[in-house]
């Protein structure tokens, strides 16, 4: 999650002059947050988890275990909600690029950085444009003192006050794969290039920068981080069950209970705490035994018995 978080703020900050109207860090922020709140939920989850395989300490231990299932829950739903806002961001980054592309395209005729900002882009993404290529041809950006006075009586009968308007599309719209020498100006005037159709033969690209860069922020960025957040959710909440239910069974199996039933079967199973220390404690060990079945308090003698290990196997009391 850190790192899905570090990667969408980066990626996002390089393009934020062309990002209108959104928020480039609210999405960032809250998987940085969630991860670094689950890096620290886990190790102190791990901890908990691994103190109760532990079967001296487990008993005050073990009461944290269900804590440690609401903590992971709590990460579980944080994540599941990560992962569905990277979906939801789609559809407004979208929008935003679209809006931001199209306001930087009118300050490129007199402002010489989103001029610069905006050539690398088309070259960058072999794109022109906002949508398509056209949006060029509504947007006057070539600046009144680069205009010949042709262009400029034009302009003046037109009464258009933004400035000048053609079929013209910066240099950095050229396609490098065209074979023929680029053709910006007048692109749809095939009477005016030899040997043209702009319908067939176009040496620009077609396709708009919001919709390339959509291509790679949706599908390589925004989409993988939502499936690998929704992903991690579920993969860490069939961990943990894992793990608590692995930690829960060790408990059964050693709780007094458990062990007395399973010498009275004479059993193999590892019950240390109610093996006695020597043969010639067979005869109270089976009273104590009694004694507890009896009583139905198992827990009060349950540190009385110490076993040991000999010949392969777990010695019981019927040995």
């Amino acid at each position: 999650m850190l790192a899905l978080g570090v990667l969408i703020e980066t990626t996002i900050r390089d393009k934020i002059r062309f990002i209108e109207n959104y928020n480039g860090a609210i999405l960032p922020a809250l998987l940085l947050s969630i991860g670094a709140t689950s890096v620290v939920a886990h190790l102190v989850c791990g901890k908990i988890c691994w103190t109760n395989h532990n079967p001296v300490r487990r008993r005050l231990w073990s009461r944290y275990l269900l804590p440690t299932m609401i903590v992971s829950t709590v990460i579980f739903l944080l994540e599941l909600v990560s992962g569905i806002m990277c979906y939801s961001h789609v559809t407004e980054l979208d929008k935003s690029f679209k809006r931001g592309i199209l306001t930087n395209m009118k300050d490129y005729k007199d402002d010489v950085n989103v001029k610069e900002e905006v050539d690398v882009l088309q070259i960058e993404f072999s794109c022109c444009g906002s949508i398509a290529y056209t949006d060029w041809f509504r947007t006057a950006w070539i600046h009144e003192d680069y205009l010949n006075d042709l262009k400029l009586q034009s302009l003046r009968k037109s009464g258009f006050d933004d400035g000048f308007i053609s079929d013209d599309v910066p240099f950095s719209c050229c396609s490098p794969t065209s074979m023929r020498p680029c053709i910006h100006h007048h692109v749809h005037d095939n009477d005016l290039h030899y040997n043209y159709d702009y319908r067939t033969s176009m040496t620009i690209n077609k396709k708009g920068c919001a919709i390339t860069l959509m291509e790679y922020y949706s599908e390589w960025i925004l989409m993988k981080a939502g499936a690998i957040a929704i992903g991690l959710s579920f993969f860490q909440v069939r961990f943990w069950l894992y793990i608590i239910s692995l930690v829960d069974n060790n408990i059964a199996i050693d709780h007094p209970l458990s062990c007395i039933k399973s010498m009275e079967n004479s059993s193999a199973r590892l019950c240390p705490d109610f093996v006695p220390a020597s043969n010639n404690d067979q005869s109270k060990c089976f009273r104590k035994l009694e004694t507890l079945k009896q009583e139905n308090r198992p827990e009060i003698y349950f540190k009385q018995f110490k076993g040991f290990w000999a010949f392969g196997h777990w010695n019981s009391c019927g040995a």
